[in-house]
């Protein structure tokens, strides 16, 4: 259906591919991936939901798959109303969480649900990379009104991890006028994000507005019976027997996001099917070590700047913006230090977080913390090592 999932089936699965025909057929074939060109999708009409390519969903991202607690209670109903009525109720719908909590899982049902019940519908779900690179696909070969036609003439668009279009100046601008369209059209636009509307870094304004006119809902980490609940709903759909202990020990370990769930759900299957062995509590104490130890050591870029924002008394705007007083500056470059120690993101990660920060100035601003002595400032030394001392705590206590 794109550039870009030719690029992925060719980098990650064409070897795969080779191998399993010349197993079947004891053939050395070969295989050529080609991309369909837009009229061979869409024809000359407006495209139809079960038409459209970019209809690729997980047939287990279901709303009867979803488990349903206190944390995610209100993502989950409003999904299921925009589900029922779209067009009508919450436009757009905008749900945001850390990784692994079920934005995805929750878009998906939608669409199912839609694609079940509503056959009349054009959808079409994406992630934001591909919109980008749909895009510049289309920038570069001179296909933008074929581009524009295709998002402004659906009934629910659905974009996954809309903040990727963080820092890039012309497909916010494409995405304003698609939004628009779409909105006074009544068409549904649903979105998900790691982060509310107003976090995400060198967005526009309007395009901040404009996600807050219908309802933003935020999904929470999960609670302890409702990781349990998960686990058990894993297993099912697996088909796999977990004690009741080996059940309990997942979700006590593992209370990040629901990811972590389900690859400690699948890491035992796996390694039962391979050893010929039953679960059991022993077993999944030491095939889950090494997932354990890496789940304990997350802290998050909004734990950092949760941190930093209650001791210093800023707004998150203020770290945001091109202030250079003292008073922010500091604050800020204060994050990018904490940000380079306790996360895995790059430098120039870490700078769209900071109003679009290149990697020089990011890397400035970890030097000079990275020097600072209590000799040189006590006061801002203390605050320092009392954030780093409470991210210590979080991280050991997740």
């Amino acid at each position: 259906p794109s550039p870009m999932a030719k690029k992925w089936i060719e980098r990650f699965y064409l070897g795969r591919l080779k191998k399993i025909c010349q197993d079947v057929s004891g053939k050395d074939w070969g295989i050529c991936v080609q991309v369909r060109s837009e009229r061979e999708l869409f024809g000359e009409s407006k495209p139809k939901a079960q038409r459209l390519p970019t209809i690729s969903l997980n047939p287990f991202y279901t709303f009867e798959n979803f488990v349903v607690g206190k944390n995610n209670h209100y993502c989950y109903a409003m999904a299921k109303a925009v589900a029922e009525k779209p067009g009508s109720l919450y436009n757009p719908l905008f749900i945001h969480g850390a990784v692994g909590l079920g934005k995805t899982h929750l878009l998906q049902a939608i669409c199912h649900q839609l694609l079940k019940e509503r056959k009349d519908l054009s959808i079409l779900y994406l992630s934001s990379d591909t919109f980008i690179e749909q895009l510049i696909d289309a920038i570069q070969q001179g296909g933008l009104s074929r581009f524009r036609y295709k998002y402004r003439y659906v009934d629910v668009l659905v974009i996954d991890d809309i903040h990727y279009l963080a820092n890039k100046e012309q497909t916010q601008e494409e995405f304003f006028h698609i939004f628009n369209h779409l909105y006074t059209s009544q068409k549904q636009i649903i979105l998900s994000s790691d982060s509310p509307p107003k976090e995400i870094p060198s967005l526009q304004d309007r395009l901040v507005s404009r996600f807050r006119w219908g309802v933003v809902a935020q999904l929470e980490p999960p609670s302890y019976e409702t990781r349990i609940a998960i686990v058990r709903k894993k297993a099912e759909l697996k088909n796999i027997t977990l004690p009741n202990d080996v059940v309990e020990f997942i979700a006590q370990s593992f209370s990040q996001n629901i990811r972590e769930l389900e690859g400690a759900v699948w890491k035992l299957e796996s390694y039962a099917a391979l050893m010929g062995d039953t679960i059991n509590l022993k077993m999944a104490k030491q095939v889950l070590a090494d997932l354990i130890r890496t789940s304990k050591s997350k802290i998050s870029m909004s734990d950092i700047l949760e941190e930093v924002i209650k001791t210093f008394n800023v707004r998150l705007s203020d770290l945001q913006s091109k202030r250079r007083s003292q008073s922010i500056a500091l604050p800020r470059q204060i994050c990018m230090y904490l940000a380079r120690e306790f996360t895995n993101l790059s430098l120039d990660e870490i700078g769209e977080y900071f109003g679009g920060r290149d990697h020089s100035t990011v890397a400035h601003g970890i030097e000079k913390i990275a020097q600072l002595t209590e000799e040189q400032n006590p006061k801002l030394y203390s605050q320092l090592q009392g954030i780093i001392q409470r991210l210590k705590k979080k991280q050991e206590a997740s």
